[in-house]
């Protein structure tokens, strides 16, 4: 093993090392301590008010607080210049605010010291721009959006990174902090608990707040919710509302509710409760905001919703009560447990129809897919559960060789969530639409698409109960008031004198107090007996039969009474999807219980164009005469008065571009005629010009002249795209240009040249030239 050995000492090679280090000043033996440079300040001014030297210096925004002493004097608070960075050499300037001892004033003194920096470096954001931006952060503006604003007034636009950080100072400044406790969202509930005396100002009718270690699982519900992993984790719920919004609730027997998510940052959900007035408008009863959305959740919202309202002395006709969901079995379920198992479940009709559409797939043809679909929709217009019954069953029938679609269709939708047709309920909208609209509103116009954290959406939710209080005050010009009878429109009063002026034969049926009235539905004028009985039996073959016999005639209930004439009930779709149509009206008004407004009266129709080409197409020996023609446009259309309107659009497309092209060419090829021809020619310069220019507007505009006649002449409605693939497979591209010379030959000679100096030397040929060759064009289109 190696000896271990000691290392020597140090010693220095100078004995002056140490001395060097210490060596003193040659008259003492000490250590001199140098001077420092003392500045000298200057007073500036003196302010009786503190707040008006403090105003001063933040308005000079180059001043920043670096200490404070006290002397005997006062209170001394110093700020160094800003322009330059703090780690660094600093700017001599420098100033600080004596607040005398002895007396309020205040005195501000500066270094005789000027500043040294060579340009004033900009820290933070202007205190204009900060004005203007907190003004455009109260008005709910996008941070893009602020920096262009900036960019217009002329104000200094700050960086992004310095608008986001005042931003964030914003935020807290007027929604709180970022983050909130269980423990604080209680104190909160508790806070805002009070019910106030202001019928707009909303207040947190009821909330629950479990925490962990408080929950006993024996107390959950017994709906098998409680195996889920979150039961026994914190949970909280609060729900609210207004006096005003609740007063609603006790005038009304619907009930709406949806789940919204995309508004709080950590993903709770948010419920909306509320009902509709007959004009299908949305009223909302209040706001609610829990941890989950299981069937306590919405057990807890019902509940505040009756307790609410016997707090405030009303109460709810939950006799006749309705739901309108999409068909969660939470909320149902809860529905029904809360106010009785003997009422109604709304399914919404278009959450149905989507997740039927998703199904489709299960049906191997897709050439059945909207056949299927237009069965779907026909099942869903049943004026009763009878008639949804019967019609259901032949509904399968028809299709029963789809048994995957069948079976999917059955379970899902006849089974358990069987509520989604029309006729479960009077004046009950069959979507959640409107709910789902003032859902969207929150998003684009109180949240601007940002989700937002609990503790800051609290004071927003605030703001949109408010909101919704306020838009609905009786004493406001634009209010939204809830509305107990159906708006009748101009257009519904039109449509109601037109079916009154075709008269068709009205079968009615005397009940007691009502009258039931059975009207041909569609182009017929009249029904029998016979067609009545089997209409109220409701027995059929097959689904067909089903279709084209319960279809072809409406029922309308009328009170007796003609002062209730606007409580009628139709089974017409129209009034089943808005509460009022033109059959209503019509035997209102042949009953004389109503008069329509003199401006339903005043229609003016010039379908000239479409009688015209009607008419061409008509044998003169068929007998069929012009009151013919028209009846015959008006009914077998099926479109009414839009029958006189077929290929508007089209006519549009064809006649302004027509115009503009025959004068562009009109004027060019004569200016280049009267260059190119001699003088004493100039009288056959103006109708070779029209001639020419009328030719080749006419052969270019042609395929549009074509579909617009076949769009005229068709008895049945059809659009611009099926009439051009028609008349591909039946003409080809050949078809498109068919009676273009004859069309040339009309429009030629009187289009233009009817405005030039020789208009009556012209006139008599042209038009007895046209008049000629009128049937020429007639036979062309017959045969297109």
């Amino acid at each position: 093993m190696t000896q271990a050995q000691l290392i020597a000492h140090y010693f220095s090679d100078s004995d002056n090392d140490i001395d060097m280090e210490r060596q003193p000043s040659i008259d003492n033996e000490t250590i001199e301590r140098k001077k420092q440079n003392r500045r000298k300040w200057l007073p500036l001014c003196t302010y009786n008010d503190k707040n008006d030297a403090i105003k001063k210096i933040k308005d000079d925004g180059i001043w920043s607080k670096t200490h404070t002493n006290i002397t005997n004097e006062g209170k001394r608070t110093y700020y160094r210049c800003n322009q330059v960075k703090r780690r660094g050499k600093q700017c001599p300037a420098s100033i600080h605010v004596l607040y005398h001892s002895e007396n309020e004033c205040v005195t501000i003194y500066k270094t005789e010291d000027d500043h040294l920096h060579n340009e004033s470096r900009s820290i933070g954001i202007n205190q204009q721009s900060k004005e203007v931006i907190c003004e455009l952060f109260k008005m709910k503006i996008k941070p893009k959006r602020i920096l262009e604003i900036l960019d217009e007034k002329g104000l200094p636009v700050p960086k992004k990174r310095q608008l986001s950080s005042y931003l964030i100072s914003l935020r807290k400044k007027y929604y709180g902090a970022p983050t909130i406790s269980l423990g604080e969202l209680e104190a909160w509930c508790q806070q805002n608990s009070l019910i106030p005396d202001d019928n707009d100002k909303p207040w947190v009718l009821k909330y629950q707040i479990e925490y962990e270690d408080e929950i006993d699982n024996d107390d959950d519900n017994d709906n098998g919710d409680h195996n889920d992993d979150d039961d026994n984790k914190n949970k909280f719920r609060f729900f609210v509302t207004t006096k005003r919004l609740l007063f609603n609730a006790s005038i009304s027997n619907k009930i709406h509710i949806d789940t919204t998510y995309k508004l709080i940052w950590q993903g709770f959900p948010c419920f909306i409760i509320g009902t509709t007035d007959m004009i299908r408008q949305f009223h909302p009863f209040g706001f609610a905001v829990c941890s989950n959305e299981k069937q306590n959740d919405f057990e807890f919202i019902f509940n505040c919703l009756r307790g609410g309202l016997l707090n405030l002395n009303l109460q709810m006709n939950e006799q006749e009560l309705i739901l309108i969901a999409d068909g969660a079995e939470a909320i149902s379920n809860a529905f029904l447990k809360v106010f009785g198992t003997d009422h109604n479940v709304v399914m919404c009709w278009f959450h149905m129809r989507k997740k039927v559409e998703k199904k489709l797939h299960l049906v191997e043809d897709k050439a059945l897919h909207d056949d299927i679909m237009n069965d779907i929709e026909t099942l869903q217009l049943s004026t009763n559960k009878n008639v949804f019954d019967i019609a259901t069953i032949l509904f399968l029938k028809k299709w029963k060789n789809e048994e995957n679609f069948i079976q999917y269709f059955s379970n899902e939708w006849l089974n358990s969530k069987n509520g989604w047709f029309e006729g479960l309920a009077t004046h009950v909208p069959s979507t959640n639409n409107a709910l789902e609209a003032t859902n969207r509103v929150i998003k684009d116009e109180d949240t601007l698409r940002e989700r937002l954290v609990l503790s800051r959406f609290t004071v927003v939710l605030f703001s949109i109960v408010n909101k919704w209080s306020k838009e609905r005050n009786p004493t406001l010009i634009n209010s939204k008031k809830f509305e107990h009878q159906p708006l009748i429109t101009l257009p519904i009063w039109t449509d109601a004198y037109n079916w009154v002026k075709l008269n068709k034969a009205v079968i009615s049926i005397c009940n007691g107090d009502t009258t039931i009235y059975y009207l041909p539905a569609g182009e017929e004028t009249r029904i029998t007996d016979k067609e009545i009985k089997r209409y109220e039996n409701c027995r059929f073959n097959s689904f067909h039969t089903y279709k084209s016999v319960y279809f072809n005639i409406w029922c309308v209930c009328l009170s007796n009474n003609p002062e209730k004439w606007k409580e009628a009930t139709c089974t017409c779709p129209s009034f089943m999807k808005k509460f009022i149509c033109k059959h209503t009206i019509g035997i209102s008004i042949r009953l004389k219980y109503c008069k329509p407004p003199p401006e339903a009266k005043n229609v003016t129709i010039v379908p000239i164009d479409v009688i015209t080409q009607r008419l061409m197409i008509t044998h003169s020996y068929s007998g069929i005469r012009l009151n013919d023609v028209i009846r015959q446009i008006y009914i077998q259309s099926g479109d009414g008065f839009r029958g006189f309107y077929k290929g508007y659009l089209i006519t549009l497309g064809m006649s302004l571009p027509f115009n503009s092209i025959v004068w562009t060419l009109y004027w060019k090829i004569q200016s280049n005629l009267e260059k190119i021809l001699p003088t004493n020619f100039d009288y056959i310069i103006s109708p070779l010009s029209s001639t020419l220019s009328v030719l080749l507007t006419s052969y270019l505009t042609q395929p549009i002249d074509v579909l617009k006649t076949r769009l005229q002449v068709a008895f049945k409605r059809e659009t611009i795209l099926n009439t051009f693939i028609i008349l591909i497979k039946q003409r080809g591209f050949k078809g498109l240009f068919s009676g273009s010379i004859a069309r040339a030959s009309i429009i030629m000679p009187v289009s233009v040249h009817a405005h030039e100096e020789r208009r009556t030397q012209l006139t008599c040929v042209c038009g007895l030239f046209s008049l000629c060759l009128f049937f020429k064009k007639t036979n062309v289109y017959i045969r297109t």
